[in-house]
């Protein structure tokens, strides 16, 4: 006969995992752990007993797990455990449910760091990206380049087809942009149709060719009623003691004289590459 502790876990797994599952788990054929869910920022470990060693010995105050429930949805749980008195082999796990806390939390981080339209970096977040890359390169003696683009004629997509057309094209020009680049690259909003990328251990050439593929991209996507647009690009390359504002100037420099010049092309600094 099962206490009122045992009865309120069982209804637990039940309620969370199912009947079937919750007897293979009582009759010790399946572990806990078999449920856990392989994803970045959550523990996993799969067959193993002894991820409660941890727990029990105190060495860790919690762990932070994802399950997949028997509804097919995934649940955040805080988990805890202490041993029984004089019954080394019987422990105490007790799951707290934070699935709501984790997705408000989520929230939270994505509206501090994206962009709510196009989902890429805001510029407050690749402010922080950009410091600690000009960090790395004064410490390392390594290079970078940003590459500042903006679409051209953008004004006339939002006069001819509505703000709402315009706002697909700069969505599904992100998404293929950043399909495009590197994991490394930092691709962010930096105001309106601008857009600007950091680029890790990327010279002036490097940069060069990345802008000259995306431009060429850009113009082979098809947008709805709108059709094709292109777009222009400014590339600047850190040398030893230039500031983050140094850098952006010199791209938006170059920026500037890719518009000046015939826009649909880059221009790396102050020399002019035109595009074909």
């Amino acid at each position: 006969m099962m206490n009122d502790c045992s009865i309120a876990i069982y209804r637990f797994n039940v309620f969370f995992f199912g009947s079937e599952k919750t007897e293979s788990l009582r009759a010790g054929r399946t572990h806990v752990c078999d449920d856990f869910v392989a994803e970045p920022g959550y523990f996993y470990v799969k067959g193993e007993k002894r991820w409660l060693r941890p727990l029990i010995d105190r060495t860790i105050p919690f762990l932070k797990v994802k399950m997949m429930c028997k509804q097919g949805e995934g649940h955040v749980f805080l988990l805890k455990a202490t041993s029984f008195p004089n019954e080394p082999n019987a422990y105490l796990v007790v799951f707290t449910d934070i699935t709501a806390l984790e997705e408000e939390s989520k929230r939270n981080e994505f509206l501090a760091t994206k962009d709510p339209l196009t989902k890429t970096f805001n510029r407050l977040k690749f402010d922080e990206f950009f410091t600690r890359e000009i960090h790395r390169a004064k410490r390392y003696k390594h290079t970078f380049s940003i590459i500042l683009f903006d679409i051209d004629h953008f004004k006339k997509v939002n006069d001819t087809y509505g703000h709402d057309v315009g706002d697909i094209v700069l969505v599904r020009m992100c998404e293929a942009i950043s399909n495009r680049l590197r994991d490394c690259d930092i691709l962010a909003r930096w105001g309106g149709e601008e857009f600007i990328i950091l680029a890790p251990a990327t010279s002036q050439a490097g940069a060069y060719r990345l802008a000259e593929a995306l431009r060429h991209l850009v113009a082979t996507v098809h947008f709805p009623k709108v059709g094709h647009i292109t777009c222009s690009f400014g590339v600047c390359e850190y040398e030893q003691g230039m500031t983050k504002e140094q850098m952006v100037k010199r791209a938006d420099e170059a920026l500037y004289e890719a518009k000046r010049t015939g826009r649909n092309r880059v221009v790396v600094s102050e020399c002019i590459c035109r595009g074909e």
